[in-house]
């Protein structure tokens, strides 16, 4: 792992990071292949945040290997089902298996309780407060996508989704769970010199 995150802390260097200082790398750690990665972009648009882009840049790179376009968020299986398993079980979700490494803990993101969505918005639908609702963006883009791992180091206490503001990955409600690790000593400081040198 620590390899892999000086890998992402050599991504983040050589790119012009915004004020956020977010950068996601996704890696398959059976080759090490990074698979994708990407800055934070939420200043061009307030959803590109690195976590979501990362992903999105996965779903592009399967999409140009098959020619075709993903399919909701899932791709199909390379090979057929054995005899006897499930068809759903025979398609692969965006990153099953991969790692994900974070500089910053991905988000939550807030939503005003003001807000004029419809009732059958997604924030209607999140958890619910007198004065926001909460709903899991980056975490949350994380558990759909079917990752193994998020490892990352700096922690977000106001909108942190792995620990920060909520545990994502402790709801037990959930169909998917990673595993979370933050990185600590020389690659914490490291992150840390990097943030505070914007």
């Amino acid at each position: 792992m620590a390899r892999n995150f000086e890998r992402l802390l050599d991504l983040a260097t050589a790119a012009k990071l915004p004020p956020s200082g977010a950068y996601a790398m996704i890696v398959d750690p059976a080759t090490s292949e990074v698979v994708a990665h990407a800055p934070d972009a939420r200043d061009q648009h307030p959803l590109q945040h690195s976590t979501v882009a990362a992903v999105d840049a996965v779903a592009s790179r399967l999409a140009a290997a098959h020619g075709d376009e993903p399919s909701g968020g899932k791709r199909k299986r390379l090979t057929e089902p054995s005899e006897g398993e499930s068809p759903a079980s025979s398609e692969l979700y965006l990153c099953t298996g991969l790692d994900v490494y974070l500089i910053r803990e991905p988000c939550i993101m807030y939503v005003p309780a003001t807000s004029k969505e419809g009732v059958g918005s997604i924030s209607n639908i999140c958890l619910m407060s007198s004065f926001t609702r909460r709903m899991a963006r980056c975490a949350m883009a994380l558990v759909h996508s079917r990752v193994r791992r998020v490892i990352y180091a700096l922690p977000n206490p106001t909108f942190g989704g792995l620990g920060g503001r909520l545990a994502i990955h402790h709801t037990a409600a959930l169909n998917h769970h990673y595993s979370v690790f933050r990185v600590d000593g020389t690659l914490l400081e490291r992150c840390t010199s990097l943030f505070s040198s914007m």
